[in-house]
């Protein structure tokens, strides 16, 4: 059972990583300091070192709300059974788009360099919120019996890699890639890796 202390101290925790969050989406990753923390969140700055030993701690358990909050997000968008490959498609699409509006947060999450000495929680696949999702969402390919899950792992593996690199080009505007050419890539894709 958790003590007051222990639930002030969770709630003091969150508000930081909150915090972190909103002006990651606002102002980007690389304007973010701990002082701009402290001053948004309205502690001082030796309160943060109270928790987090240093800025990375802190940016490794933002990441990993913010791996939270786009599973949350997910569970809301997404069909509850997933039955076809439309269906893995429109995930697909989905989190294209989302990262295309929330460029900063992709930016921060797959582009942005963190001392993996503060990590504490493996791959991001390892994430309990993500795993039942992509459990989910390729269920119907292991009850067909069309794919076993090692082949599902890797499969998936490959479209998530092609997705974050057309993502690349697109949010650096490296490259003439558009949106619906991006949806139609994935969809080829998804079709010569899972189609019939």
């Amino acid at each position: 059972m958790n003590t007051n202390k222990e639930i002030k101290a969770n709630r003091v925790k969150t508000v930081f990583i909150t915090t972190a969050k909103e002006l990651i989406k606002r102002d980007g990753i690389e304007a973010l300091s701990i002082r701009k923390v402290a001053k948004e969140s309205g502690y001082a700055m030796s309160t943060i070192y109270a928790y987090f030993k240093n800025i990375d701690d802190l940016l490794w358990h933002t990441r990993d709300s913010m791996i939270g909050d786009i599973a949350t997000y997910m569970m809301g968008s997404i069909p509850s059974k997933i039955n076809s490959l439309e269906d893995v498609k429109a995930i697909f699409y989905w989190l294209m788009c989302y990262f295309i509006d929330n460029k900063k947060v992709y930016h921060f999450m797959y582009n942005y360099p963190l001392n993996k000495t503060d990590k504490k929680n493996g791959n991001i696949m390892d994430s309990p919120d993500i795993q039942k999702e992509f459990e989910k969402t390729f269920a119907f390919f292991m009850s067909s019996g069309s794919c076993t899950v090692e082949e599902i792992t890797i499969k998936t593996s490959m479209l998530v890699y092609s997705m974050f690199g057309m993502l690349n080009l697109f949010i650096t505007n490296n490259d003439d890639l558009q949106l619906s050419k991006m949806h139609s890539q994935m969809d080829a894709y998804i079709d010569l890796l899972f189609g019939d």
